[in-house]
């Protein structure tokens, strides 16, 4: 239930927040409700003051976000770096294999701006055709 918070209006998480922990089995999951409140939400301490968390609620809430479509995931990094990765062959290269594979890359780069600016939907299989070519 947690994960869901991230998904409600900014506003209103720390309202929600109270009602998610009341799910939850509470003798298990205390260390894991203060942790998230401390770090996320920001508790309230006796005389109302409202601590800040240490990463605030407007920088890791996608409420506004996934009706515009912004991913809220970084997956699409890790794939180009899978990618990359594939493209240099080894964990280590020498300056002559990292020089040939950033080249490569930006040859990559430069035929996926062409085609988005030409208004061709870019092929998904372009990366293996350009690596036949070398």
């Amino acid at each position: 239930m947690l994960p869901a918070l991230a998904f409600a209006p900014p506003l209103e998480v720390q309202e929600l927040f109270p009602q998610v922990i009341e799910q939850l089995d509470i003798p298990a999951s205390l260390e894991l409700a203060l942790y998230f409140e401390n770090t996320y939400i920001g508790r309230t301490v006796p005389g109302g003051t409202q601590l800040t968390p240490l990463f605030p609620i407007e920088m890791w809430n996608h409420h506004y976000g996934v009706p515009q479509g912004i991913p809220h995931t970084n997956n699409v990094v890790e794939t180009w770096h899978r990618a990359y990765n594939f493209t240099i062959g080894c964990h280590h290269p020498d300056i002559w294999n990292w020089i040939i594979a950033i080249r490569r890359e930006q040859g990559l780069v430069e035929v996926k701006q062409a085609k988005f600016l030409t208004g061709d939907e870019p092929s998904k299989r372009i990366k293996n055709s350009l690596m036949m070519m070398d």
